[in-house]
Parts: structure tokens; sequence; C-alpha cells
């Protein structure tokens, strides 16, 4: 609307240079007035040719549109946004703060059994109240958690006695994050938290169990004992898995409805996230996300040589 209401004065200007001299002339030479009558005149026939009223009538609908948006709890940051709504026919969105909410909450921990064996026998399988100690600890070792390490310090509090003599905090390079521990025993041990197609070869038969789990949109992080140092390069190498921490998203109240609306509208939703596919697929398939089963696979990170 504005760029045609902009073409229609770019063509009233151009209309308004011949009709100015052809109301000079017409005063000045046929009806023989004087120069200040005649510009009196002149700028009468003028004026009335800049289309004021459909400037105006244009902003008082923009200023109409933003109130009733603004009704709706709609933050409106620019004046023609209901020409805009108007013309979108695709909206891109994220999956965490936007379908899903901030918080997550801790399921299930599956144990694997190769990491910290318990009772510290190096033949033992991990228990569950050990891997429990070890989360715990891990989380008090980050004093900035993000979303998923907060929801395991919300399930498990801190341990006494637990000592954190290093840490690494997560970076969405890496992938993921780990700590240097020394238990109540005084044994030392060293845990790393993260994704599993980082701290996993290819081929692991691990890597199908946590395929499963995103099918059903939950989100799993792999506990396992390194056997380096925490500033080596290759910390990430031969790590030993001990657990499977499955986290799941909380759907955000609403997000089904305004999907549905936007159906409705014949507006495409996609969802564009850093997180699994498969699982963005899978919270977007409980929202009712037309196409949610066609979620593109990106391929596996790059492991470090």
């Amino acid at each position: 609307m504005r760029s045609g209401i902009s073409q229609i004065l770019k063509y009233v200007t151009w209309m308004m240079v011949p009709t100015a001299i052809g109301l000079v002339i017409s005063q000045s030479v046929v009806e023989n007035n004087d120069w200040r009558e005649a510009v009196r005149r002149v700028v009468g026939g003028i004026v009335p040719m800049v289309p004021e009223g459909l400037v105006l009538l244009t902003s008082v609908a923009f200023a109409i549109g933003v109130i009733r948006l603004g009704r709706k709890q709609w933050l409106v940051q620019e004046l023609p946004t209901i020409e805009g709504l108007a013309r979108v026919d695709v909206v891109c969105l994220d999956k965490t703060g936007t379908l899903t909410e901030g918080g997550m909450d801790v399921t299930e921990v599956r144990l694997l059994g190769d990491g910290q064996p318990a009772g510290g026998g190096e033949g033992a399988a991990p228990d569950e109240a050990h891997v429990g100690q070890v989360l715990s600890a891990l989380g008090a070792s980050d004093p900035r958690p993000n979303a998923s390490l907060q929801a395991i310090i919300d399930a498990y509090p801190e341990p006494a006695d637990w000592e954190c003599t290093a840490a690494l905090p997560f970076s969405s390079a890496r992938k993921y994050s780990g700590a240097a521990l020394t238990e109540p025993s005084g044994q030392a041990s060293g845990w790393l938290l993260g994704a599993r197609d980082v701290l996993l070869p290819a081929g692991d038969p691990v890597l199908g169990e946590i395929e499963d789990l995103n099918t059903q949109g939950l989100r799993v992080l792999l506990l396992a004992r390194m056997d380096r140092e925490l500033d080596d390069e290759r910390v990430a190498e031969g790590v030993r898995p001990a657990a499977l921490v499955v986290l799941e998203q909380r759907l955000r109240p609403g997000a089904a409805d305004t999907l549905r609306y936007f159906a409705e509208q014949n507006v495409a939703a996609k969802v564009i996230s850093g997180d699994n596919a498969v699982s963005v697929g899978a919270v977007a398939g409980k929202l009712g996300l037309p196409g949610a089963e066609h979620t593109g696979r990106r391929p596996p990170a790059a492991r470090r040589p």
C-alpha cells in the first residue's frame, strides 16, 4: 500500500507541473488578472490535487489495525503491520521457547554399564545411585547451566562431599560439558555429558537406542566416563558410556491452537532448529504440525581427527 501511494504521489507531482503552467497562462492571458490574483487562483487550483485524504485514510487504517492487534496481545513494531501480515504465506519458527517452554524434566536415566563401576570395582556395572551422584556433581560444577543441565540439577540435588577439581563448561561447538570429580572415598574420575553423535563413534549400538527415544520427541544426553584429561583436545575419544539421560520438553500451552490457526489461514509453518531433527519432528507431530513426518535429517557431526 505504501508503495502504491508513493507511485500515485509521483504521478500527481508530474501532473502538477503542466497543470500549474496552464493555470498561470489562463489566469494571466485569458482571464487578464493581475499577478496577485493569478497566484491565488493557481494555488487554489494546485493544492486540491495533493491526495492528502488518501494518505490520511491509509494512516488511520493502519492505526486501527495496530489497536486491534494490541488487544490480542500482539507487539507491533511497525505501523504497516496489517499489510505485512496479509502477505505472509510462510512462517519460520524455532522449537525451543516457541513450540516448547524453556524448561525440561528428567524422565528416565538408562544405565549402560561401561562407566564408573558401583562400589569402585573395575568390572562392575554402574548403579543408579552412583550415576545420580555423578549427574548431581556435574550440575554443581557448572555455575551457568543451560536448560538441559538445569533439569538435571532439579532432579538430582547436589551431593555431599563431592569435589570438582576441574570443569569444562558446555559449548555449542563441542556439544558436551565435563568435569573431573573426586568422590568422598577419594577416588578420582572424569565425566562428559553431551550429544551422542559427538561422544560415540558411528555404528555404536547405543546410537540405535537413542534414535528410538528421539522419535518420541525426547532429548537424550549421554553420560560417559573419560580416560583423558579435560584439557586434552581428544578428550571425547574413547569414552565409556555409562548412562542415557532422557529429557522431556514441556510443550507450550496454546502452541497447537496457534499452528492450527496458521493452517486454517493457508500459512505454512516451518520449524528451524539446531536440535536433533528427529526429535524436532516428533515434537511438531505432537502439536499437529502438517508435514512433521518429513523432517529433514542432518548429516552426523564430524569428529576431530
